[in-house]
C-alpha cells in the first residue's frame, strides 16, 4: 500500500506591525506589504491610514531617533480619525479669551449707550 502526505498551509507573506514607543505590541499593521518593504524593519516612519484600506508608509523618518511614544501616538490617531473643525476652534478662542479677560467680554457685551452733551 502506498501512502502520500499533503500538507497544507498558508502562503507565506509579510506583515508590517507599527510599533509606538515604549511599547513591545505593534500598535497597528500596514494595508499592504511585500518584499521590498523588508527595509523598513527598525526605522521609524510617517503613515497616513486611508479610510476602507488601512495604513500606508508616506516616508522613512530620518530626521527622528525615536519613535513617539504610546501618548503621543494614540493622540496622533485621535486627531486624524477625529480632526478638529475650523469652528471648534474659534470657539476655543472665544472660550479662552473669556476665561482670561472676563471683565473685557463683559464690557464688550454690553448694548453701547448714547451720551448727549449739551
Amino acid at each position: 500500500m502506498h501512502s502520500s502526505f499533503y500538507y497544507f498551509s498558508e502562503i507565506p507573506g509579510y506583515i508590517g506591525h507599527l510599533f509606538l514607543g515604549g511599547l513591545t505590541v505593534p500598535s497597528a499593521k500596514l494595508a499592504h506589504v511585500s518584499s521590498r518593504d523588508k527595509v523598513l524593519d527598525g526605522k521609524i516612519v510617517e503613515c497616513i491610514c486611508v479610510p476602507g484600506v488601512g495604513w500606508k508608509v508616506l516616508r522613512v523618518r530620518t530626521d527622528k531617533t525615536e519613535p513617539n511614544y504610546h501618548k503621543s501616538g494614540v493622540a496622533i490617531i485621535e486627531s486624524i480619525m477625529y480632526p478638529v473643525t475650523a469652528e471648534q476652534l474659534v470657539m476655543c478662542v472665544r472660550q479662552r479669551q473669556n476665561k482670561t479677560n472676563p471683565q473685557q467680554q463683559a464690557s464688550s457685551s454690553r448694548e453701547p449707550t448714547a451720551s448727549h452733551h449739551k
